[in-house]
């Protein structure tokens, strides 16, 4: 294996299990310290549409797996694809996990501390994330594998759930609701 793509691949598993378990963490942490502060993340959002946004999370949380495993045996362990496409995939990881950290810690500081900046700052970090879901999915779908499969089928209605989440749900919805 060439030394750069054995590079590539060793950073986007630090990627997924160093900024993954980071994700966790913020999100452990803030809903464990701030409890009174918990039901206030949903902003506005009605009771009707919670049990859709539940789902959803769950479904892009197994979605993400999916598509993640996929491009783990497409991408990072086929050594004939170029070493752009790596580099390019590990951005657009770290567009997705890296944001995600902050999220939650920076809701919570707005809820306390709000501020025209800081309301903003979350928007960008949420767009963000939803843009380079958005562009790993584009990825995915112009991508041609040698092998056709239900992996890839299953890969891709993976990261529409995710997509769905994160461009849809939290970047476009959420905020219409969280300030209303």
């Amino acid at each position: 294996m060439k030394i750069n793509h054995k590079r590539q691949k060793y950073l986007f598993f630090i990627i997924n299990i160093v900024g993954g378990s980071s994700i966790l963490f913020s999100y452990a942490y803030g809903l464990i310290t701030q409890i009174e502060l918990r039901n206030y993340l949903w902003g506005a959002i009605p009771e009707s549409i919670k049990p859709f946004y539940i789902i959803s999370m769950f479904m892009a949380a197994f979605g993400y797996f999916l598509f993640t495993s996929y491009i783990l045996k497409n991408i990072f362990f086929n050594e004939d694809n170029d070493l752009s496409l790596l580099r390019l995939t590990n951005i657009l990881y770290s567009g997705i996990i890296f944001p995600s950290i902050l999220w939650m810690p920076m809701t919570f500081e707005y809820l306390v501390n709000g501020s025209v900046e800081l309301w903003w700052s979350i928007r960008m970090v949420l767009f963000v994330v939803g843009i380079s879901s958005s562009l790993l999915f584009i990825l995915l779908l112009f991508l041609n594998f040698k092998n056709k499969s239900d992996f890839k089928f299953m890969s891709i209605i993976g990261i529409f759930s995710f997509w769905v989440q994160t461009l849809i749900l939290d970047a476009l919805v959420w905020p219409m609701y969280f300030n209303a």
